[in-house]
């Protein structure tokens, strides 16, 4: 585990866009694709818009983009996760629609967009097992209560240990979310913890130094394989 810090957001941004590029390279060069699933919400905005202006057209060809989670809404509702990537990093880049992987919202029951979401993701990694598929990156924010993806504190996503997606309809969760569980998170090559801001100065603590205890959702990810790093800025290591 790896824990960067820098003094400012805009640098954090600046030198994670420098570890994206290497590690395309590296994936594109080895396997001929970057796999990413990535975090919706608020904290990754000002990096995505950042990214999207790295305008490598070879690189985005060969890049494709999961989501890491989404909510039970539509892909243009104004809480979609989906849409929020669509703004700020999809569009801008203009990456081919071939290489867009969303979680499909559109059916009327949740079970069926997290089984459909399954099946497109074994599809895509051609698997033919139950094996769960390893994505080169996944980035994941980190939530006020400790929370990972969607992956709450009490929800029986969390608990998951055979299905690859997960719902996620308990009541204090609203709206219900669709989520990538424990199984793929922890397989993946490489984990980011994407993290910046002092509001995150006391649950980032929390990761840390309580680790050991999983008392956290966060905690449960340290027990993959992946490489995992924290990337906070200043404002959110005031604590540690």
């Amino acid at each position: 585990m790896s824990i960067i810090v820098t003094p400012t957001q805009a640098l954090l941004s600046k030198l994670l866009i420098r570890k994206w590029t290497e590690m395309a390279a590296a994936a594109i060069s080895c396997r001929n694709r970057f796999i990413v699933a990535l975090s919706g919400g608020k904290s990754p905005i000002p990096f995505y818009r950042a990214l999207s202006k790295l305008t490598k057209g070879s690189l985005w060809t060969k890049t494709h983009v999961f989501l890491v989670d989404e909510r039970y809404v539509s892909l243009d509702h104004p809480e979609s996760n989906f849409r929020m990537l669509k703004k700020n990093l999809i569009d801008p880049l203009n990456i081919p629609t071939r290489n867009i992987h969303p979680i499909p919202t559109g059916a009327a029951d949740i079970r069926k967009v997290a089984w459909q979401y399954e099946r497109d993701i074994k599809s895509f990694f051609r698997l033919h097992n139950n094996e769960p598929p390893v994505f080169d990156l996944i980035l994941l924010g980190l939530g006020q209560d400790g929370h990972i993806a969607s992956l709450f504190p009490g929800t029986r996503a969390l608990e998951e240990k055979r299905k690859w997606v997960a719902t996620v309809t308990e009541d204090h969760v609203k709206p219900p979310r669709i989520t990538l569980t424990l199984p793929v998170l922890t397989r993946a090559r490489t984990i980011i913890i994407y993290a910046p801001g002092k509001q995150k100065a006391d649950i980032l603590k929390q990761a840390l130094e309580d680790q050991n205890k999983k008392s956290l959702p966060v905690h449960h990810i340290k027990a993959g394989r992946a490489q995992l790093y924290f990337w906070v800025d200043q404002g959110a290591a005031n604590l540690l």
